[in-house]
């Protein structure tokens, strides 16, 4: 319990319009952790539930999102322009979608929170949880089902980017000047390039390795140029940029999912919707799903994203013709690899630490099973982004989380057996 006054936002107008003219003094206000330690790496959450002290059945219940208050990460990452990006996300970009959809009398299409509050300094939106949303643990990968209904709303969101270039291309490029590729920093440069030399070092095969050291070379170049819009012209649109288990909330019916938000939008980005896709199967599923349902599940976003084009007065044929999108699958699917040379060292602990390890030591069997899943085996790229790799079944990794800080880094990016991508 606390008072009102020590929270950074004024509550008063929210629960008025909520709470149908409850006024803050007429509150009791509690607060408490919004995640689990480790679940959210750039920032803080709190959960905030108001009651009402007269009717305890009136509630409001809010997540509060705050930069990390820790100075390493200040003073490594560019905290004021992802707060900055993701409140331009909520201020400009979801609620032009939005309005989109109430143009075209589309209703079904839910795919984020309720936003009250974005700056550079909070993110106060809805609390998921009081819906039925929740978040998986992030070592879990997603089955079919899953990954089915993360393409068909990932495929609905960037139908809104095709259609506005199409029905407002003004607008549409407002939109994308607020896109633009965020630098990653010096910090995050060094955790990509030292993510290689520790993804070499875990590697036996010498032919293995040195196919990954060479297309470790110039790896934030690399990055940069996958990730740009100036590659998929003109076929960009505005892309989550980080969509994976911890952004990814899940209702259920009867044990499937029926439903889903994403939040963190801090990295979004008008870029290939290949990135999104390629990012979220890479880093979140196994082997044996992308064995059995690789080609459909790229089949299942492009015909979901035929048919929110058609709700909007678009065709995909126009707006993204099924050449030109698997010509960006086959040339930005490195993308995959590279982002997960950042991430994984963020969400993988040295020893000591407290992101997870505890979880991942007790759960030590699961994660060695996650993590017994392919080996990388990759060709380098050339000036013009062409890749030629096969990707096989096991990926030579520890299994112990009690080793990960002698290892610091776990490459995900994994493919079925007995598929060739080759673009010479």
């Amino acid at each position: 319990m606390c008072d009102a006054s020590v929270l950074p936002f004024d509550y008063s107008d929210l629960v008025i319009e909520e709470l149908q003219g409850e006024f803050i003094d007429n509150m009791k206000i509690s607060i408490s952790k919004g995640s689990k330690e480790g679940d959210n790496y750039v920032g803080n959450l709190l959960r905030i539930k108001l009651n009402s002290k007269q009717d305890e059945s009136r509630s409001l219940s809010l997540m509060l999102k705050q930069p990390p208050s820790d100075k390493k990460s200040l003073t490594v990452l560019p905290i004021n322009e992802l707060y900055g990006r993701e409140a331009d996300v909520y201020n400009i970009i979801l609620p032009g979608f939005d309005a989109l959809q109430r143009e075209f009398n589309i209703r079904d299409t839910f795919y984020h929170a309720k936003c009250y509050k974005a700056t550079k300094e909070i993110i106060l939106m809805e609390d998921l949880a009081e819906s039925g949303f929740h978040i998986q643990k992030c070592f879990n990968f997603f089955d079919i089902d899953h990954l089915r209904m993360i393409v068909v709303k990932l495929a609905q969101f960037h139908s809104y980017s095709f259609a506005m270039k199409e029905h407002h291309p003004q607008t549409f490029q407002k939109f994308s000047e607020h896109m633009s590729l965020i630098c990653i920093g010096e910090y995050l440069q060094s955790v990509m390039e030292i993510g290689a030399v520790r993804a070499m070092s875990i590697i036996d095969d010498s032919l293995i390795r040195g196919k990954l050291e060479e297309f470790s070379k110039n790896i934030v170049e690399k990055y940069y140029l996958l990730c740009s819009a100036s590659i998929s012209e003109p076929y960009n649109v505005i892309c989550h940029g980080d969509c994976w288990n911890n952004n990814i909330l899940f209702k259920y019916e009867e044990g499937l999912p029926v439903d889903l938000r994403m939040v963190d939008w801090q990295t979004s980005k008008c870029c290939s919707p290949i990135i999104d896709i390629a990012f979220t199967i890479f880093s979140c599923t196994d082997s044996s799903t992308r064995d059995e349902h690789y080609p459909k599940i790229l089949d299942i976003y492009y015909d979901a994203l035929g048919e929110s084009l058609i709700k909007l007065n678009c065709s995909v044929e126009k707006c993204y013709p099924r050449n030109a999108f698997n010509d960006h699958v086959q040339k930005l699917l490195p993308y995959g690899l590279l982002k997960c040379m950042i991430f994984l060292p963020l969400i993988i602990p040295e020893k000591g630490g407290d992101r997870q390890l505890s979880e991942m030591e007790e759960n030590d069997t699961q994660f060695g099973k996650m993590c017994k899943n392919a080996i990388i085996v990759l060709f380098p790229l050339n000036a013009q982004c062409s890749i030629s790799f096969y990707l096989s079944d096991y990926m030579k990794v520890y299994t112990s989380a009690t080793l990960m800080s002698e290892i610091g880094l776990i490459i995900i990016f994994q493919q079925m057996r007995n598929y060739k991508w080759c673009v010479d």
